[in-house]
């Protein structure tokens, strides 16, 4: 199935540019938040006028799936958003729903999803205050629409805005935001969006219990409308082998007693710098051992980090193979993982480390406590402390006994608690939940 890209349309854009308009113009002295309030109500009652209603109060035909758009920002290379969308898609499409794919930008993920025979559409949306967006929304109402889509997922600040705003103008009973990180990089303006229409959103799924803190607390979102939901991890990767066995092509780490896991992309809020810190306080005390970087190298910070392990005298100490899909391959080679961002939704790769039998040491922020066990799975470290992360460090190094007792309680606690199976069943509670409350309604 290929890939669609959207088509524009000039007359919705018009009557909406025209509401713009009449607003600024009657209500010039208001408060940007007012003002965005009015024009939602304005759009939102637009919008009724031109969509059919659904009749929620009349079930779906039993031939008929329950329909569902997944909204995001792009689909390129597999990230943890678009692991989490790409896992809950496909096992939606083997359980009763029918999945839609509208991505603003596509890639390898979005070409994985159409193999798999679900529609994906590509929308190249600009930047949201644009006549490009109200054309891109337009077509994404349109579809809502001749879809008869139940329900509308949206990933990401962009997405919530997009997918959101256009998805209750259309007229789709359910719409859910799905927040996946703290927020590091939100603007003043997204805080704005979610206080003010948040309202019109019917839930939330935050990826842990602090990113729940952050919708509930900083965007002002009633608490009883966001609901917790950990990734999960492939059933293959807890049926796989742990220890570690021949060495994969790509990189021979055999003849090295430690090797400890980087994963992840190497930018500044992962915090992988402070791993050459580290690396030369290990050198004090460890005999040999060997940083082994699973993950996108192409990036400023990533040349920052090989110009400081070179001066260093660090490059015997470090290999970076880039970003890989045989990811697993690559972590059944090392002894133990370091996650040493300043700020994480829920990883996917530390419960996937864990997953494999390998003990993690992440540090103290966002959802790595709600997945990591201090002290038992491995240890939990302050950011931005190299003293702390030295002693963890160096305590796996030197316990080998340690690393493998942590090892399988982290497997165990992956399998109890983060599996694929568990978090499609929770999605498809939620749905369901919202999709009968709008019957009853």
């Amino acid at each position: 199935m290929e890939i669609q890209v959207g088509r524009v349309h000039w007359a919705w854009n018009l009557k909406m540019l025209g509401i713009f308009r009449a607003m600024l113009a009657h209500h010039w002295d208001e408060s940007p938040a007012g003002l965005i309030k009015r024009c939602v109500l304005q759009l939102h009652t637009e919008g009724r006028k031109c969509v059919p209603s659904m009749n929620h109060q009349t079930p779906i035909a039993a031939p008929r799936k329950t329909r569902i758009a997944f909204v995001t920002y792009m689909l390129i290379k597999m990230g943890g958003a678009e692991r989490n969308l790409y896992d809950l898609a496909s096992k939606l499409s083997h359980n009763g729903y029918e999945p839609y794919i509208v991505t603003f930008i596509a890639g390898e993920v979005a070409e994985a999803l159409a193999a798999k025979g679900i529609p994906v559409l590509e929308m190249p949306v600009g930047q949201l205050l644009s006549l490009r967006t109200l054309r891109m929304g337009y077509r994404l109402a349109r579809l809502l629409r001749e879809q008869k889509i139940d329900i509308l997922v949206s990933y990401h600040v962009d997405a919530d805005i997009f997918g959101g705003f256009f998805g209750r103008l259309a007229g789709v009973p359910v719409v859910i935001s799905n927040r996946r990180d703290m927020g590091f990089n939100h603007r003043r303006s997204h805080t704005v969006f979610y206080r003010v229409f948040g309202r019109f959103i019917t839930a939330f799924i935050a990826v842990s219990k602090a990113v729940r803190d952050v919708v509930v607390h900083r965007d002002g979102v009633d608490p009883n409308k966001v609901h917790v939901i950990h990734n999960g991890v492939n059933s293959e990767l807890l049926l796989g082998e742990s220890s570690r066995g021949q060495p994969v092509s790509a990189v021979n780490m055999s003849k090295c007693p430690i090797v400890i896991g980087v994963l992840g992309r190497l930018e500044y809020i992962k915090g992988q710098k402070s791993l050459v810190t580290l690396a030369q306080d290990l050198r004090k005390s460890v005999p040999d051992f060997s940083f082994l970087c699973v993950g996108f190298n192409d990036t400023e910070y990533y040349r920052e980090m090989a110009g400081m392990i070179r001066d260093s005298g660090l490059s015997n100490h470090f290999k970076f193979v880039g970003h890989r899909n045989d990811i697993s391959t690559f972590v059944r080679e090392m002894d133990f993982l370091i996650f040493p961002s300043r700020s994480e939704g829920f990883s996917n790769a530390v419960i996937e480390a864990m997953a494999m039998g390998k003990p993690v040491i992440a540090t103290r922020v966002g959802g790595n406590p709600e997945a990591v066990v201090d002290g038992e799975t491995g240890f939990l470290v302050s950011p931005d402390h190299p003293d702390e992360l030295r002693r963890a460090a160096e305590t796996l190094c030197l316990d080998e006994h340690l690393r493998q007792d942590m090892g399988r309680k982290a497997r165990a606690r992956a399998e109890q608690m983060f599996t694929v199976e568990k978090m499609v069943r929770a999605y498809e509670d939620i749905f369901q939940h919202y999709l009968n409350g709008c019957r009853r309604a």
